[in-house]
């Protein structure tokens, strides 16, 4: 798959984790001897990690707590 399509791809399914991490990951799995499954795991543990990070910034925001 091209790189453009690829970025097509990843930004219509809105996974930012994945875009921005798909060129770099798989140089990371070939060099730590990765299997299909430990790679699709840890790209998919990334994209959850990246939005929960965004939910919990996002509640926080809207939560409007006092700030000094």
């Amino acid at each position: 798959m091209s790189a453009d399509l690829m970025d097509e791809h990843t930004k219509y399914l809105k996974l930012g984790y994945v875009r921005a991490h798909h060129a770099q990951l798989p140089a990371d799995a070939a060099r730590k001897h990765w299997t299909h499954a430990e790679f699709l795991q840890r790209l998919l543990d990334g994209e959850v990690a990246a939005r929960q990070l965004r939910a919990l910034e996002r509640r926080i925001a809207l939560a409007r707590f006092p700030v000094k």
